[in-house]
């Protein structure tokens, strides 16, 4: 993040929980600005609706410190998600690559699409 001091947003990709996961993951409290909150939720909603994944607040499955979302959010205000892939396990391997990219391809060109200015998703 230091070498692309411009970075908007981030997809972090895990498995296997079939969810779409944005701050605060080491803390059950919302992040504190609430535009951002907004801009969280509309983004992961239609990501959700694109992979078929449950968008929720990190820290809705359980709290975990350490997140590299926390950390671009926290440090940047990189609006910044994690993709849990579905699978059976986390060591899904590597024949869950094709089908996973094309569950996932369309949310990460539509984060792309609006990451110019990601607060236009707010109703």
């Amino acid at each position: 993040m230091e070498a692309r001091p411009n970075l908007k947003t981030h997809i972090s990709y895990h498995s296997y929980a079939g969810t779409i996961l944005y701050p605060w993951g080491g803390s059950e409290e919302d992040v504190p600005d609430q535009k951002d909150k907004q801009a969280f939720i509309q983004i992961a909603t239609e990501m959700g609706r694109l992979t078929g994944y449950h968008p929720e607040k990190s820290s809705d499955m359980y709290v975990a410190t350490g997140d590299s979302c926390d950390w671009a959010y926290a440090a940047r205000k990189v609006l910044a998600f994690t993709f849990e892939l579905e699978g059976r396990g986390f060591y899904p391997g590597a024949a869950i690559i094709t089908s996973a990219v094309e569950k996932n391809v369309k949310a990460a060109v539509y984060l792309l699409s609006v990451t110019d200015n990601p607060y236009k998703v707010i109703n």
